[in-house]
């Protein structure tokens, strides 16, 4: 299942995701998706200081959980109200992976169950976003599920085209990873307008 990437750091981060086992891709994936959700957060804040996001995003500051993020990104207007709630099942996916003392796979009956049900909580999302995403005039908008641009992407034998990604929702991992990454690409579509905004902006050190 190709994989849309960002920079030259996406592919080994990746290629190590493909290879986990069930808990560490659920763990690994969502924390990969919090970054990004941050690293947008971060980008369209006025005021540019790494002493004061260190505080805020880390220990026990206000955006330091995976779950303040979300709603902040939400009341940010990033996503639409469908794509919030997804973010916030896959969280709880990860929640129950990361805490659970017993071993975890894409087999444990409420793992098993959330993930399949990400098919139609994804599809929700994605049919949300795009005109939300055309509303915010951030991007053109595509049709669902076809994008009209070719991006770079990492395909299942390690090798970089460029093309188009597809998704698969064959059984309980695949439907998780398929969510996944349809957020990443939602995320990219945010970020790429909003990176040149970063650019335009003063930085403090």
């Amino acid at each position: 299942m190709a994989w849309i990437l960002q920079n030259d750091q996406d592919k080994a981060i990746i290629e190590e995701l493909t290879r986990e086992s069930d808990r560490g891709l659920i763990i690994i994936g969502t924390s990969f998706l919090e970054a990004r959700l941050e690293q947008i957060i971060k980008i369209m804040m006025p005021a540019k200081d790494r002493d004061v996001e260190g505080k805020i995003f880390s220990g026990s500051g206000p955006m330091a959980t995976f779950s303040a993020k979300i709603d902040v990104g939400y009341l940010m207007q990033f996503y639409p109200a469908e794509t919030r709630a997804l973010l916030h099942k896959i969280r709880c996916i990860r929640n129950d992976a990361a805490h659970s003392t017993e071993p975890v796979t894409f087999e444990t009956p409420t793992i098993k169950d959330r993930s399949e049900n990400l098919v139609r909580d994804t599809d929700r999302s994605i049919r949300a976003f795009y005109p939300h995403l055309s509303r915010l005039k951030l991007a053109t908008q595509y049709a669902v599920n076809k994008p009209a641009e070719i991006f770079r992407v990492l395909n299942d034998d390690g090798t970089v085209t460029e093309g188009q990604f597809h998704v698969s929702f064959d059984d309980a991992r695949s439907s998780f990873l398929a969510a996944i990454k349809l957020l990443l690409f939602c995320f990219y579509e945010v970020n790429a307008p909003m990176e040149k905004v970063r650019l335009s902006l003063p930085d403090k050190a």
